[in-house]
């Protein structure tokens, strides 16, 4: 394994970031907008209507949380004495946490999918196929310059968020409400495994397509799976408690395992070199 030809590759894919905005501006903004514009907005809006807590809305996420096992995450909601504090715990500590996964998804996507479209375009692809490094080595160099910065991202966001609703929300619940348990398992243990998947399905688009826009366009189907769960979550049919992020987590490393294997046997430099046009 050439270390210092990996780390050459990785620190140039990075830089490259910084002199595109049209890379690192939805990079910062996207994020932004998650942490902390649509924590204060949902804080606000069950602030506001603390009196008046009705409507079929109220009455769906209250039979989310009778539809919960007892045990922890049930009686740390229902230890709130207020409706209104239940409902913002739920929805900001356990129904937020998937729709929080788009960020990694997101940031890995964007810079994965200009891993190889983004060197055709810029006419670099000849000078890196036939850079004096190992096929898995270059493959391996590509995956970290995409994984790196969508977790530091994904790990700053995250404690921003938690900022956001401890400060914010505090006189409203009581406590410091952030971390849980799920929120761990969710930025420390999912957010690296969904991120590593999203960034070999789209480092493999990247090879096979010929500019980055049309990469970008391709990597919306890593997207949609997050969605999903998403939607799974908040409307009961999934609930993403400590055991069940755990073992979501581990499917996604066993996926990743795989489709770091099939890319490694299948990437090949002869191939995309004739196919750069």
């Amino acid at each position: 394994m050439n270390m210092t030809a990996i780390k050459a590759i990785v620190k140039k894919d990075i830089v490259s970031i910084g002199s595109s905005v049209q890379m690192w501006l939805p990079m910062i903004l996207v994020p932004l907008i998650f942490v902390i514009v649509y924590p204060l907005i949902i804080l606000a809006s069950f602030q506001s209507g603390s009196s008046n807590m009705t409507g079929n809305g109220t009455e769906f996420l209250l039979k989310i949380i009778d539809t919960l096992p007892a045990g922890g995450i049930k009686e740390k909601i229902l230890a709130f004495p207020g409706l209104p504090q239940q409902i913002a715990y739920l929805f900001m500590n356990y129904l937020f946490s998937p729709l929080f996964m788009l960020i990694p998804v997101m940031v890995a996507s964007i810079i994965s999918a200009n891993s190889f479209a983004g060197e055709k375009e810029k006419k670099t692809l000849e000078t890196l196929l036939f850079s004096p490094i190992g096929e898995k080595d270059l493959l391996l160099a590509k995956v970290l310059a995409s994984f790196l910065p969508a977790q530091i991202i994904t790990i700053f966001s995250a404690l921003l968020y938690g900022a956001v609703i401890d400060i914010a929300g505090y006189r409203f619940f009581g406590s410091l409400i952030f971390p849980s348990g799920n929120w761990i398992l969710a930025v420390f243990w999912i957010s690296p495994a969904i991120s590593l998947l999203a960034v070999l399905i789209n480092v493999f688009i990247s090879a096979k397509v010929k500019g980055y826009q049309e990469a970008q366009q391709l990597s919306i189907i890593v997207i949609l799976p997050v969605i999903a769960l998403f939607i799974a979550q908040i409307t009961g049919f999934l609930f993403l408690g400590n055991l069940a992020s755990f073992l979501l987590g581990a499917a996604i490393f066993i996926l990743d395992a795989l489709c770091l294997r099939l890319a490694a046997k299948t990437f090949n430099r002869q191939k995309m070199f004739l196919s750069r046009n």
